[in-house]
């Protein structure tokens, strides 16, 4: 699978040094992103979306923490989504061309809702969250990484995104 561009070098710098508190994986995880995922695809549902649970927790691996989910609208469904989640959100964190990003706390937790049109990097998103979760082994490797890298968020960023450049160029 073609890479994408690769962040210029201000994008890590922007980071800083603070380090990156990883939080060892909680089972309990999964039973609240299993609540939170029916409470989100119930807002999606007029709209024709559903989400994906993905990211740490879904691999059952240590993280920051947070909740993560993707949602993956097709170009005609993106503004209606982005609506949807705006009113339930009462707000955006972070709006890109094509990508958008929501948090709330949710029973303790923080949950990201991470928002990507269709097109060539939803298709990517989808398929390295899959090739984790079928790749255990992988996926530990990649909470070494991270776990490794986490002294700092600049170079935190800097081996995730190296780590996942790895993984693409098998795909």
């Amino acid at each position: 699978m073609k890479l994408p561009p690769e962040f210029p070098e201000e994008y890590f710098e922007k980071k800083g040094n603070k380090p990156v508190k990883i939080k060892p994986y909680n089972s309990s995880y999964k039973k609240i992103a299993k609540e939170y995922q029916k409470k989100l695809d119930k807002i999606l549902k007029p709209i024709g979306v559903k989400s994906i649970h993905k990211g740490a927790t879904a691999l059952g691996i240590s993280g920051k923490g947070d909740i993560e989910f993707g949602v993956y609208p097709k170009r005609s469904q993106f503004d209606k989504t982005l609506v949807a989640l705006i009113n339930h959100f009462r707000g955006i964190k972070q709006l890109n061309y094509g990508f958008a990003q929501f948090t709330e706390r949710y029973k303790g937790q923080e949950m990201e809702v991470v928002v990507i049109n269709e097109g060539d990097y939803a298709t990517l998103d989808k398929k390295l969250d899959s090739y984790l979760k079928r790749h255990p082994k992988i996926a530990k490797e990649y909470e070494r990484v991270k776990t490794e890298s986490a002294y700092s968020a600049k170079e935190y960023s800097r081996a995730k995104d190296s780590f996942m450049r790895k993984i693409i160029k098998r795909l």
